[in-house]
């Protein structure tokens, strides 16, 4: 009896050792495999930033109609918001005075945080106050700029732009004279009621009912959700594209696999990298699947580079398919 448990014990042992065995070289698998992807993509990413050329012409006018045509933005109360060039911008029009006791008690009450302050001109004369200071947020350092002029009845305008991408004080300076001659169109602003948006230059109707997460972070009830942001270089795509891809992820969920994949994106010939991630929550909680498909994208669309960031869950299209909206802008190659 004695060397019949015995033996049993053992045979337990072995089997729960071999098990064990088992899920850590399925684990080591699944690491070489995401690990090899993310270094095929990352030289996909670095090649297109040798080769691609920035969408700059000559003609001053040109570049102001791609600029704007870049520009995604949003209205709510007494605030403008705008995604543009890896940035997210506020627009505010503040009912103090610009004057030089308001500027010293703006000082005082962001002195902690706000390093220095700087005296330039905008747009000949009308001078402007500009400030710059960086944030740790979460995983991110974020660059902050804020920029203070004087309007018509003298009353303060704010622009906070704020980026954890390459910051640009050119296309700063360029927006602040856009927003200060009233040259930004009404088509820029986002109508969360209608059925229809900017996408790249061109105009998607949506069938379904979907909705604004955020500016240019659309979701789609079952079919899908997808963010972008729009550049006239590669560099900063690619650069707002490595900072979703790169992110740290949640501690409830868990990469299984990734893959390169070739994709037409708008009609660009391009490599998508393909993430299948699992969410440790019941099925119950989230109404359906609990396993996450991701696609990063980066391309050049209509003398534009778009970062694009897709994804939807795995019973919301079939197999090597994409649900409804994704594949108005995207197509798995065969």
């Amino acid at each position: 009896m004695y060397r019949t448990e015995k033996h049993s014990l053992i045979f337990c042992i072995f089997i729960v050792t071999l098990i064990l065995n088992f899920g850590y070289t399925v684990a080591y698998a699944q690491q070489k495999t995401i690990t090899a992807a993310y270094t095929k993509f990352e030289t996909h990413l670095r090649k297109l930033e040798k080769t691609s050329l920035p969408f700059i012409t000559s003609d001053p006018d040109e570049n102001q109609r791609r600029i704007i045509d870049n520009i995604h933005g949003i209205s709510q109360e007494e605030h403008l918001f705008f995604d543009w060039e890896g940035y997210t911008i506020t627009a505010t029009r503040l009912s103090e005075k610009f004057s030089k006791p308001f500027l010293q008690e703006f000082i005082n009450d962001n002195h902690s945080r706000i390093p220095s302050m700087q005296t330039d001109t905008i747009g000949g004369n009308n001078m402007y106050i500009r400030s710059v200071w960086q944030e740790v947020q979460g995983s991110e350092t974020v660059l902050i700029s804020v920029y203070m002029w004087p309007g018509a009845d003298s009353l303060t305008n704010l622009l906070d732009f704020r980026t954890s991408n390459i910051r640009n004080t050119a296309y700063e300076k360029i927006f602040c004279d856009l927003l200060r001659l009233d040259l930004l169109p009404g088509f820029i602003l986002l109508n969360q009621q209608t059925n229809s948006f900017r996408f790249c230059g061109r105009e998607i109707t949506l069938p379904m009912s979907c909705s604004w997460l955020n500016i240019s972070n659309l979701q789609c009830s079952g079919k899908g959700q997808m963010n972008w942001s729009q550049f006239l270089e590669i560099q900063s795509a690619t650069h707002m594209l490595r900072s979703f891809i790169y992110r740290p992820m949640p501690e409830n969920s868990t990469k299984e696999d990734a893959r390169v994949v070739p994709v037409i994106f708008e009609g660009v010939p391009a490599k998508a990298l393909r993430l299948r991630i699992r969410l440790h929550m019941p099925k119950e909680a989230l109404g359906g699947s609990n396993l996450l498909i991701a696609y990063y994208v980066v391309a050049p669309v209509r003398n534009r580079y778009v970062a694009c960031v897709m994804s939807h869950f795995d019973d919301e299209a079939p197999a090597n398919a994409l649900p409804e909206l994704l594949s108005m802008v995207m197509k798995l190659k065969k």
